[in-house]
């Protein structure tokens, strides 16, 4: 189990807004260079109306995490997203979208798969890992929102913190909700 603190993310600036890069696998791989299997960023976007960079060979994932955004592949379909919807789609499709927010962007290359859920946690309810990770699977959790300490007091993740949890671990991860928790988690497939 590793845990990046929100502190450790660096963001960078788009033409619609900025992006922040939370993991990329491999760890040796570059955005740039397009030479990733999976990579997991939020982005807030700024402007209202944005044209989305083309990426083929990626398999996009997107959630809204706030506002409202319309999103558009031309000649495929146009698509309402609320907070915590979400959308796959190809990264070599004509996509632009109307509206601002933020969002979760899952990108998956060389025959990766995966999904995003939102978790929600009530203050004062207990999360854990309800089941074991496959072998070849990369589950990411990060806290969107909220606090979850360690059952034994110690802080767990604070509001922006990503856990990365491996399969091969013998510990699964466990945490109590200190306020209101929303927790993304995305679960990727390495062939």
């Amino acid at each position: 189990m590793k845990i990046i603190r929100k502190k450790e993310f660096i963001t960078r600036q788009w033409s619609g807004g900025s992006s922040t890069e939370l993991y990329i696998f491999p760890h040796t791989s570059n955005y740039s260079d397009r030479n990733f299997d999976f990579r997991f960023s939020t982005a807030i976007i700024e402007q209202a109306e944005s044209e989305f960079t083309s990426l083929p060979g990626v398999e996009r994932i997107l959630m809204l995490l706030e506002g409202k955004l319309i999103i558009r592949h031309a000649a495929h379909y146009e698509k309402e997203l609320f907070p915590f919807d979400s959308d796959q789609f190809s990264g070599s499709w004509n996509t632009s979208s109307v509206g601002t927010g933020r969002d979760l962007n899952l990108m998956l290359c060389n025959g990766a798969s995966g999904s995003i859920r939102a978790i929600e946690i009530p203050t004062g309810e207990r999360w854990e890992l309800q089941s074991e990770p496959s072998w070849n699977s990369h589950d990411l959790f990060w806290l969107y929102k909220g606090k979850l300490d360690h059952p034994d007091g110690k802080e767990f993740l604070s509001e922006g913190d990503l856990l990365i949890y491996s399969p091969e671990e013998n510990e699964f991860p466990i945490g109590n909700a200190k306020e209101d928790c929303i927790l993304i988690h995305a679960v990727v497939k390495i062939p």
